[in-house]
């Protein structure tokens, strides 16, 4: 029962192991491929099913976010559009898309560094906003 149990345990940390080594090569990748375009990582924030955002600089660019992603999961059309709808909008609220490039299987998208959270947190945290702040997420819905 208890070589059953310290196998089944084995495997476990050993499959685990595996993972976080996968995915600790596959980030040092994404990093690696953004100092390489002249980028000084500053932090990830965030993740999610379709890459990693970093806050990043560079000279002459100053502090942005750069998207990091599959090839296979950046649509070129989408990103089009979306780029297209963001050219030359004045509103202070919309986050401005820059470039995307692809550099062999990935995708770097530079972006806007929002210094922002989501509406989510803003909705969980309870408090009271200002009226100003209320009308300017009024604008955007």
């Amino acid at each position: 029962m208890v070589e059953v149990f310290h196998s089944i345990r084995c495997s476990n940390i050993l499959a685990f192991s595996s993972e976080y080594r996968h995915n600790s090569i596959l980030m040092g990748k994404r990093k690696r491929l953004l100092v390489e375009q002249g980028f000084q990582v500053i932090r990830m924030i965030g993740k999610g099913g379709f890459g990693r955002v970093y806050q990043v600089s560079r000279p002459g660019t100053g502090v942005i976010g750069a998207k990091v992603m599959k090839e296979e999961d950046f649509d070129t059309k989408e990103w089009r559009v979306g780029y297209q709808l963001t050219k030359g909008n004045t509103n202070p609220f919309v986050l401005k898309y820059h470039s995307a490039t692809m550099y062999g299987t990935q995708t770097v998208i530079l972006m806007e560094f929002a210094n922002m959270k989501n509406l989510d947190c803003l909705i969980e945290s309870k408090q009271d906003l200002p009226i100003p702040v209320i009308r300017a997420i009024m604008r955007q819905l």
